[in-house]
């Protein structure tokens, strides 16, 4: 089984941070520019939260690494093989998400579009704009993934299908 969250098929849209001010900021700000990933990201209020968000992404990622990412990133494209997966998938969003501005509508399209290439998956949209499972919302996606781990294949196997889970965050 695969289970897809708050993904879809290419990478441009994986950090929604492609303009001109944030490309000078990875640039020339590192601190401020984990600060602007941080914020857009988890949306908190409280400063000092985001603050330490920031400095755990760069404990985490170097800026150079994080150059090479964004990249990397903008080349990916996987719609053409979409159609090519033989196991049952649940393809999960938040489409409040969008509701956030910016460029984000896109990548709900996206979303969409990637559920609808891949044969049979199931698409399932959760309430709350938090993209990260582990910050709010966590009991829903845990349901969902839960019922759709539980649930048996009808009949035979897929072809070319083979056993177990994937989960791609």
């Amino acid at each position: 089984k695969l289970i897809l969250y708050g993904t879809n098929y290419t990478g441009r849209s994986t950090v929604m941070l492609h303009d001109v001010t944030t490309e000078y900021l990875l640039e020339s700000d590192w601190e401020l520019f984990t600060e602007v990933l941080a914020r857009q990201t988890y949306e908190w209020p409280e400063s000092e939260r985001i603050r330490t968000e920031a400095a755990r992404i760069r404990e985490s990622v170097s800026r150079e690494a994080m150059q090479r990412f964004l990249a990397a990133a903008g080349t990916w494209d996987v719609s053409p093989m979409l159609s090519e997966v033989k196991c049952p998938t649940l393809v999960v969003y938040r489409p409040e998400w969008a509701d956030r501005g910016g460029t984000s509508r896109v990548a709900i399209d996206l979303t969409r579009a990637m559920a609808q290439a891949i044969p049979e998956a199931r698409l399932v949209a959760l309430g709350g704009t938090d993209l990260a499972p582990y910050v709010r919302g966590t009991t829903a996606l845990l349901d969902v993934v839960t019922e759709f781990y539980g649930e048996r294949e009808g009949g035979a196997k897929r072809a070319g299908s083979t056993h177990g889970t994937a989960i791609i965050l």
